[in-house]
């Protein structure tokens, strides 16, 4: 749809469609300086979600490590506008070769056990190829 950032690559939507926010996962791209780290990264794109989302609230941040680059899998609430309800985000950064990809897992604070679950297993199962 338009509405959709033309950096995103992939979306994945819940099939099962709410009339208040789908729970989805997303995954977009954008240039980086060479010399950025993930972790870097990781900490600049949740600073910029803090001071873009209403209510931002972080949840938790837990180390892992992909293809030997050290970074975390953010958790954190917040609201588009102040109308909006408040959704949960998962997020993964990392960076290589120049590109910053963004794993963004996306729901309502009260979505069923089993989408959070997929989706934490969609995020925690990303892993790039070396060129």
């Amino acid at each position: 749809p338009s509405n959709v950032p033309a950096s995103t690559i992939v979306v994945i939507r819940n099939n099962i469609k709410s009339e208040i926010f789908t729970a989805n996962l997303n995954v977009s791209q954008s240039p980086l300086k060479e010399t950025t780290t993930s972790n870097d990264f990781s900490i600049s794109t949740l600073n910029a979600a803090q001071n873009n989302l209403i209510n931002f609230k972080e949840l938790s941040r837990s180390k892992v490590a992909v293809a030997g680059d050290e970074t975390f899998i953010a958790t954190f609430q917040g609201r588009k506008s102040a109308t909006e309800s408040l959704v949960n985000f998962k997020t993964l950064c990392l960076s290589r070769n120049g590109f910053g990809i963004i794993i963004t897992a996306a729901y309502l604070p009260n979505e069923d056990q089993i989408i959070v679950t997929k989706l934490e297993d969609m995020i925690k199962s990303f892993t790039l190829k070396n060129p």
